[in-house]
């Protein structure tokens, strides 16, 4: 077992991507030091991608300003517009809540120097269900 946030790098060559759902934190702390573990990789060479599931609105704080719209690793993200839910609630009667985070897919990619495409944000699922609703 590897912490993340520990500064070692596993045993491997290389990963094509690091995917996960970091512990928000205090204040979010955790989740930003998540994202510059992430970031120290993809500069490192270690991995091409990374993808963090984060709410909503996590890249909107403007003490984060380097992690996303001044980070040239920053691609993305992907808003996600059915909410998160992880289990059933072992309660009958609580069953039908509903999750109440809105949560995205923060994406980061190591780029060639002179690519310079702005940040994309993408919706998911999208809206060509066949007349579905949902």
């Amino acid at each position: 077992m590897l912490d993340f946030l520990s500064g070692r790098t596993p045993d491997l060559p290389r990963c094509d991507g690091t995917i996960t759902n970091p512990p928000f934190g205090p204040k979010g702390k955790t989740a930003e030091a998540f994202i510059a573990r992430g970031l120290q990789l993809l500069g490192d060479g270690f991995t091409n991608f990374v993808a963090l599931l984060l709410p909503h609105d996590f890249d909107s704080a403007k003490t984060r300003a380097h992690l996303f719209g001044d980070c040239p690793y920053f691609t993305g993200k992907i808003t996600l517009r059915r909410r998160v839910k992880w289990f059933e609630h072992p309660d009958p009667a609580r069953r039908k809540r509903n999750p109440k985070e809105n949560t995205d897919w923060y994406l980061f990619e190591r780029r060639l120097h002179n690519d310079r495409r702005p940040p994309f944000i993408l919706y998911a699922p999208n809206n060509h269900n066949g007349g579905r609703h949902g």
